[in-house]
């Protein structure tokens, strides 16, 4: 098969690599499907067409579930887990907590326990973020100790006499 049929570049554009696919693999069929009408509907030149059929099938998936017929257990994604953190850096731990919090079958207490941790996460990122951002701010200030004056000098013709 080609690439354009098992790996169209309007289901491969996430930045972070993703493909649609191994995301909408997880999900049930209505549910799966507006995901993939809605990533590629600004990719493949419909878009109005695309986002009315995502809207249908979450219609769909909504008539589904208010009539008890809807898919109830939540898909596991521990082979996915690392390819969707890592983009992310720093904030992969956090991002693991979020997808474990939403994807895993934990009772309740779990939920929030992951929950709980992925703020914690954020919250080291922020802080060391906000460090970072202070060190160098404390490094312009001891090379810069007149603040602009010393990045933009006064020309020699401002505040002088002009008589």
């Amino acid at each position: 098969m080609s690439n354009a049929v098992n790996q169209p570049a309007h289901y491969n554009w996430h930045p972070a690599g993703i493909p649609c696919i191994d995301i909408s693999e997880l999900m049930s069929a209505n549910t799966a499907a507006a995901l993939e009408y809605i990533w590629r509907a600004n990719h493949k030149g419909n878009e109005r067409e695309d986002l009315l059929k995502a809207k249908f099938r979450i219609e769909r998936e909504i008539q589904l579930q208010e009539s008890g017929k809807g898919r109830t257990e939540k898909a596991h994604l521990p082979h996915l887990l690392q390819p969707i953190c890592t983009p992310f850096g720093s904030l992969s731990k956090c991002v693991f907590r979020l997808l474990v919090a939403e994807f895993s079958p934990y009772e309740m207490h779990g939920k929030l326990n992951s929950l709980k941790l992925a703020l914690a996460e954020l919250n080291l990122y922020l802080e060391a973020m906000q460090a970072k951002q202070n060190a160098e701010f404390d490094e312009l200030l001891e090379k810069y100790p007149n603040g602009l004056a010393d990045i933009y000098p006064m020309p020699e013709w401002e505040g002088k006499d002009e008589s």
